[in-house]
């Protein structure tokens, strides 16, 4: 019996050590995985990182605005807010970008307010299909005659800008409303389509940002086309 009990013992010890060594190289096999998992071909590494999207990649990106009569970009944020026929036919577009939103762009067509009154004027000229874009005037107040008058009375005012006649919006001079003008009269210039004809075209830009940015303006006109 002493005999058998040494066997026996012999026999679970020798189980006990395979168990064990099986139990070794499993797990050994498992952190070799779990180490060599990400290690493989450079090429395979570059495929798999991470996309990281550029959020100023629209800066500087146009939309191109594109109506039966005429076209012409602004900056890519901007949507139309709203259209209408009646009493005018016009359509106003706003910037949509954070702290940019209170800027507006109204295009009045074959007539717009008479006694539509601006702070700046920028004066046009026609061009093929589409305009020359001249030097923006300073701020109305400060070289309309008679301005102090005006501002007493809380009335605009006649100005004048490279002999262009527009009206000043004296009293609020802390406004920043740009108008074009041209030689054709007041607050409109007159263009030619092959296809629409003949139509008056008054951009009014109201830009109440505490960063004045006309070039918004000048940049459209300068790719308005007519149709």
């Amino acid at each position: 019996m002493y005999r058998h009990n040494i066997k026996v013992r012999r026999q679970r010890n020798f189980m006990i050590v395979l168990l064990a060594a099986i139990i070794i190289s499993i797990t050994s096999l498992i952190i070799w995985f779990l180490i060599h998992r990400d290690v493989g071909n450079p090429a395979e590494t570059t495929n798999a990182a991470p996309i990281i999207t550029d959020h100023t990649a629209q800066e500087g990106q146009k939309i191109h605005i594109n109506e039966r009569t005429f076209s012409f970009d602004l900056p890519i944020d901007w949507k139309l807010q709203s259209k209408d026929t009646k009493p005018y036919i016009y359509w106003i577009w706003q910037s949509t970008k954070k702290n940019g939103d209170n800027r507006l762009l109204t295009l009045y067509i074959d007539g717009a307010p008479a006694d539509q009154a601006i702070n700046y004027l920028l004066p046009l000229t026609k061009k093929d299909d589409g305009v020359t874009v001249g030097t923006m005037s300073s701020r109305c107040n400060d070289f309309t005659p008679d301005v102090q008058a005006a501002i007493k009375a809380n009335k605009t005012i006649p100005s004048r800008w490279q002999g262009i006649n527009f009206i000043c919006d004296a009293p609020n001079v802390a406004q920043q409303k740009v108008g074009i003008g041209s030689t054709d009269g007041l607050n409109t210039i007159k263009l030619t389509g092959n296809i629409s004809g003949t139509h008056s075209y008054f951009f009014l830009y109201n830009d109440q940002n505490i960063h004045f940015d006309s070039s918004i303006l000048t940049d459209a006109m300068e790719s308005l086309r007519v149709k």
